[in-house]
């Protein structure tokens, strides 16, 4: 088993999207043309047996600083960490004595003069104690689920009472839902609140978001839908990512003049609707911040775990 790290140019890149389409652990944001979009610059460990067979992947974003390098998961991207390739295994043991030859091979092809390394692994990915064992430290953080009925059920079975009443008040203001191919209306948004003192997304990260945009578009993995007033003015946006498997609520924003309009409970419910036609679940993306938890949790969802290592030899970072 060797693990190797490369440049993105140097990674055959067909392979690693075919890994990522049929692992477990695959999500949108392990997808090379997502990573392309996101960083100008990347790596990547893959893995692969004596027959050259690819066994798993992980990217990396190796930067520097005061001449100092560090990896950290990108800000647009939820999850990384370790993908593994689709394999069926007779018995537990099997599969995790594969595992854990796997993980250790990735632990010992990170370099050793990273002054920081974080990474959140999906929440599929089950085997973290290699790192514990090589001084990483490990976190369990939370997401929030939702699964989805088929197209024909009834998404709002789920919901708070709290929704459904704001439903309804968003309902009665006459403020509609419609989908968007341009991402003009999220930075209108972004700049409103922005000159709100509320940064929704620091404009550092505006470039990248719009790459991802258009990307997301290209390859059919998105939907983009936004709020309108009566007056027909847009006041709400959000945009969505979907896999094969799973919608993923990437951003949502609203007007600062409009945040009690409930316009943006109306906006998740229709990619909510628009999501159990292809997917087979809803994730939130979780924030561990209290009230923005709280405002996931009234759709209905579950709470789900997912890990995180990180590896800090200068505290100050």
């Amino acid at each position: 088993m060797i693990a190797q790290l490369k440049n993105h140019t140097e990674i055959h890149l067909a392979a690693w999207d075919v890994l990522v389409a049929n692992s477990p652990q695959g999500c949108i944001f392990m997808f090379s043309w997502y990573i392309n979009a996101m960083l100008q610059n990347w790596q990547g460990i893959v893995v692969h047996d004596k027959n050259y067979n690819l066994l798993a992947v992980m990217p990396l974003q190796i930067k520097s600083k005061y001449f100092l390098e560090y990896s950290m998961q990108p800000v647009l991207a939820k999850y990384w960490g370790i993908c593994f390739a689709k394999t069926t295994f007779p018995n537990y043991y099997e599969e995790y004595s594969w595992k854990k030859k796997i993980v250790e091979a990735v632990i010992s092809a990170i370099p050793k003069n990273l002054a920081k390394f974080h990474t959140n692994f999906s929440p599929a990915f089950d085997y973290i104690l290699p790192f514990y064992w090589k001084s990483f430290k490990p976190e369990t953080r939370f997401t929030y689920i939702l699964a989805l009925k088929n197209a024909s059920g009834n998404v709002e079975d789920n919901f708070s009472k709290s929704v459904v009443k704001k439903i309804r008040k968003a309902n009665k203001n006459e403020i509609i839902i419609k989908e968007e191919k341009s991402f003009d209306l999220l930075f209108q948004l972004f700049a409103e609140n922005e000159n709100a003192k509320k940064i929704i997304l620091p404009k550092a990260y505006y470039l990248d978001y719009k790459n991802i945009f258009k990307a997301c578009m290209e390859h059919g993995n998105g939907f983009a839908l936004s709020a309108f007033n009566e007056k027909n003015e847009g006041i709400a946006s959000g945009f969505f990512l979907q896999d094969s498997h799973t919608t993923y609520f990437l951003s949502g924003i609203v007007s600062p003049a409009y945040r009690q309009s409930a316009a943006m409970n109306l906006l998740v419910t229709e990619a909510l609707k628009i999501a159990s036609q292809d997917t087979k679940q809803f994730d939130f993306l979780g924030s561990m911040m209290e009230s923005i938890e709280s405002f996931f949790r009234s759709f209905g969802p579950k709470p789900v775990p997912y890990l995180a290592v990180e590896k800090n030899k200068l505290p100050f970072m």
